[in-house]
C-alpha cells in the first residue's frame, strides 16, 4: 500500500512501459481477417464482387460486406483505394 500523496513517486520509480502507436493499416495483419484479406487480394486483380463469389464460395452480397468492412478498418474509399493499399505493400496483384 502507497500512503497518501506518495503514489507520484512510486509512478516515477517505476513508469509504465511506453507503447508504440501503430495505425491500423501499419499493424501485422493490417486488422484483416484471413477472408477479408483474401477478397482484397482479388479485388487488387481487378475481379467483379460475382466473381470474387465464384472464387471463394461467398454470396456477392457477403462479399460486398466484406469490401465494405476493409474499406472501412484501413481507412480507404472504394474499391481502388483497397487495390492501391494492398499493392503498395507490396502484395501484387497475383
Amino acid at each position: 500500500m502507497v500512503a497518501a500523496g506518495h503514489a507520484d513517486v512510486l509512478y516515477m520509480a517505476y513508469p509504465p512501459p511506453e507503447r508504440e502507436v501503430v495505425e491500423a493499416s501499419d499493424a501485422p495483419g493490417h486488422g484483416l481477417s484471413p477472408r477479408e484479406r483474401k477478397v482484397v487480394a482479388l479485388v487488387a486483380e481487378g475481379k467483379s464482387n460475382a466473381q470474387i463469389a465464384m472464387a471463394t464460395g461467398l454470396s456477392p452480397s457477403t462479399v460486398k460486406d466484406y469490401v465494405a468492412n476493409a474499406c472501412h478498418k484501413l481507412g480507404v474509399e472504394g474499391r481502388v483505394g483497397l487495390a492501391v493499399w494492398w499493392i503498395e505493400r507490396g502484395h501484387g496483384t497475383g
